[in-house]
């Protein structure tokens, strides 16, 4: 009678810890943002810009590289202020917005500047191991340290 009693119960645990599993895998995989896309960090609120989602534009201008030099720069893209409006957000609601690439660099930007028309976008990249990516482009910038590759999350501060 107490081997049935001990199989019973093995066998009841077995299927609980079955259950969880698979519970909690279903919880994980609604909580995980669409692959490709951006964080965006606001009022302790999250969001995501979705690039599947999202028309692409033609982008071109110049930016400064870190030896001081000018680089031309043609790409398929989205104007920042575009990206918010997606995702419900207006920039001047905001006193700054930061942007961190997948190498823990980080670019501060201001409302004024990706309001300015035509000055920061994300742009279509390709990262050094052939996966798509999405870069910060500044133009009309001396920073060249603000031109980061690979964004991975941005952070709106009030």
């Amino acid at each position: 009678m107490k081997k049935n009693n001990t199989y019973l119960f093995i066998i009841g645990a077995l299927i609980i810890a079955i259950g969880a599993s698979v519970a909690s895998a279903f919880i994980t995989m609604a909580k995980m943002p669409p692959k490709g896309s951006i964080p965006i960090y606001y009022d302790g609120k999250q969001s995501y810009f979705d690039p599947a989602k999202a028309s692409t534009i033609d982008v071109a201008g110049v930016t400064m590289t870190t030896k001081g030099e000018t680089k031309d720069v043609s790409a398929k893209g989205y104007l920042l202020k575009d990206v918010f409006s997606l995702s419900g957000i207006k920039a001047s609601d905001y006193k700054s917005i930061g942007a961190t690439a997948s190498d823990s660099a980080f670019a501060t930007l201001y409302p004024d500047e990706v309001d300015d028309p035509g000055k920061v976008y994300l742009i279509e990249d390709t990262s050094d191991k052939g996966d798509k990516i999405l870069s910060l482009v500044v133009f009309g910038d001396k920073d060249s340290k603000r031109q980061l590759k690979d964004i991975i999350r941005i952070d709106l501060a009030k």
